[in-house]
């Protein structure tokens, strides 16, 4: 029997690009473009619909192995990096979102796509604090530092 917390879906909300923490649920705008930093670029490129549902596809599955191990969820929960924006915002994100990079840049990879190479930019420029890693739950052949 499948449990609730174990099906995949996509909700449309006009303007939205996100899991629902701790659930299977995105909310998603087939319109929505979001510019991210890629290899090969110094800037920040617009990322297709379909690498964006891959994104949150990522954190999908990383909530269903939270839900299903202590310790995946200890580990995805670890504090990755902070970020204090020029306004005064601050940003605290865990390898959750380093584990759905990996994930993401999986499919970048098969779409013959320029991999991501960081989380965050800031003014069009990827923040280095961000720098997507390779690490127990990646796999390294999704992002060259070279």
């Amino acid at each position: 029997m499948v449990d609730s917390k174990q099906v995949y879906s996509l909700i449309y909300e006009r303007g939205q690009h996100h899991t629902i923490t701790g659930t299977t649920r995105t909310k998603i705008d087939h319109k929505t473009r979001l510019r991210l930093p890629v290899k090969g670029s110094d800037n920040s490129k617009n990322s297709p619909y379909e690498i964006i549902i891959a994104h949150e596809l990522g954190h999908q599955i990383a909530s269903v192995a939270g839900n299903n191990s202590p310790l995946v969820r200890a580990y995805l929960d670890t504090p990755w990096f902070t970020f204090t924006s020029g306004d005064g915002i601050v940003t605290n994100e865990n390898l959750e979102e380093n584990f759905t990079l990996n994930f993401e840049n999986f499919f970048r990879n098969l779409l013959n796509l320029p991999l991501r190479t960081h989380y965050m930019v800031q003014d069009g420029i990827p923040v280095e604090k961000s720098r997507v890693f390779t690490g127990p739950l990646s796999n390294p052949i999704f992002v060259d530092d070279n």
